[in-house]
């Protein structure tokens, strides 16, 4: 007899199997409802095209890429900064042998630093320059530590020309959302996209425009040329020593610190006015001394007493030319210049010159302001005619009858243009050359040309 259970089982099972597959249906259909997000995410995050990264792309020929922020690329090597840990992870074969070149290039490194360091503290035995040292050498310390170096959190890959295949470089506001990713410690810096990265960093509430990116103590020092050592400790020396600065218009430049300033540009300005007065003019600039009028007919003289050939040779010398030879002399390696031109619109153009490892002089920096005579204030004459070697050339060309208000309003229109053009250049280049007084390892010297 069977047992009814039995039958019952039997009877059953189709209908129980066919409610379990119909419920793992169920739950495959809701799982496709429930998480189709996730699974995007996912597939979608490794999935980014290299053309949408933040990061730039450097293809190698070997089959692997680097993905990071190109620092340099010439015909002789692509040098880009990555992640270390992203490298270790994402091709772990060649960041060992890498690491291992990193540790005997930065062991080099250490050395020739300390060689020029000890250089340098023999050229110039200032206190200005020591005491730069001195405080500097906790930085050079750790520069010099190679097993330090190699522990830090980005490396630096140099590739040979060679070996790359391809270089996909982003644009500046790309590269500028990788700088920022990394220094807020975001781990997918190097497979998001850039929208992804921009939406990722304001989500912090980040403002993307001001941040201002600072990877320099988690990244390897590089080896500077001796050309950029050189360009550096002119530099520094620039922004800690007695200064020598040059002022002029016309192609005629005197010390800053010798006077003159708007006084003499002003009477600069009137002597074209005065014709068979000029002389008195040159007399009152003589009496309060200004440059501009030193001398002036002695080197008249001096210029009819030279033979031919010297005045050719004078005659092809450009402005800068007395200048080098003035920092020369002086024993500098650098100067400053203020190059004005006047009209309706005072340029003034300051720029900072070093002399590099070549011996040549290199322009450096170039900080250009403008000021239209016909936009300054009337009011702002007033602060301008206290100044005493101004109100002493008022009162000469008073004297002289040249009181006519116009002509007297346009000099002063001139004089206060002068003067704004010329602090705003001078505390722009100051600004660079003092960004220099602090750390030896930066900011990185401008490449330049002779």
């Amino acid at each position: 007899m069977e047992d009814p259970e039995s039958n019952y089982d039997r009877a059953s099972r189709p209908v129980a199997e066919y409610w379990v597959a119909t419920l793992f249906g169920l739950l495959l259909i809701c799982f496709a409802i429930v998480a189709p997000d996730q699974a995007t995410a996912q597939s979608g995050a490794a999935k980014v095209a290299d053309r949408d990264l933040a990061v730039d792309v450097v293809y190698t020929k070997s089959g692997f890429r680097l993905c990071g922020f190109i620092l340099g690329a010439d015909d002789e090597f692509v040098s880009v900064v990555v992640r270390r840990q992203w490298l270790g992870s994402n091709e772990p074969k060649f960041y060992k042998a890498h690491r291992e070149r990193e540790r005997a290039s930065l062991l080099e490194t250490a050395n020739v630093l300390k060689q020029r360091i000890s250089q340098w503290k023999d050229e110039r035995k200032e206190i200005e320059i020591q005491e730069f040292i001195e405080l500097n050498q906790p930085i050079i310390d750790s520069l010099t530590d190679a097993e330090a170096s190699v522990e830090l959190p980005f490396t630096i890959v140099k590739l040979p020309r060679k070996q790359v295949r391809k270089v996909r470089t982003k644009t500046d506001e790309r590269r500028n959302l990788v700088g920022i990713g990394w220094s807020l410690g975001l781990d997918d810096v190097e497979s998001q996209s850039a929208e992804g990265m921009q939406n990722a960093i304001e989500a912090r509430n980040i403002d993307i425009g001001t941040y201002e990116v600072d990877l320099s103590e988690k990244v390897p020092w590089i080896m500077e040329s001796d050309e950029a050592w050189e360009l550096r400790k002119s530099i520094v020396e620039h922004a800690l020593l007695d200064r020598l600065e040059f002022q002029g218009v016309n192609g005629m430049f005197i010390p800053r610190n010798g006077g003159g300033g708007t006084a003499g540009q002003m009477m600069n300005m009137l002597r074209p006015l005065m014709s068979a007065r000029t002389s008195m003019l040159d007399q009152l600039g003589k009496e309060l001394d200004l440059p501009e009028f030193r001398d002036r007919n002695r080197n008249r003289k001096r210029w009819r007493r030279e033979p031919e050939q010297t005045r050719k040779k004078a005659q092809k010398e450009t402005w800068l030319d007395p200048l080098i030879q003035s920092a020369e002399a002086a024993g500098k390696r650098s100067f400053s210049v203020a190059k004005l031109e006047q009209g309706d619109e005072v340029s003034v153009e300051a720029m900072l010159f070093c002399k590099g490892a070549d011996g040549d002089w290199k322009m450096i920096k170039k900080v250009t302001a403008k000021q239209g005579t016909k936009d300054q204030n009337a009011d702002e004459f007033d602060d301008l005619k206290r100044d005493p070697q101004v109100a002493a050339v008022l009162d000469m060309a008073t004297q002289m009858g040249m009181s006519d208000p116009s002509t007297v309003e346009k000099a002063l229109r001139q004089g206060v243009a002068t003067n704004k053009a010329l602090s705003e250049a001078t505390s722009g280049l100051n600004q660079f050359i003092n960004s220099f007084a602090n750390r030896i390892d930066s900011p990185v010297v401008p490449k330049t040309g002779k």
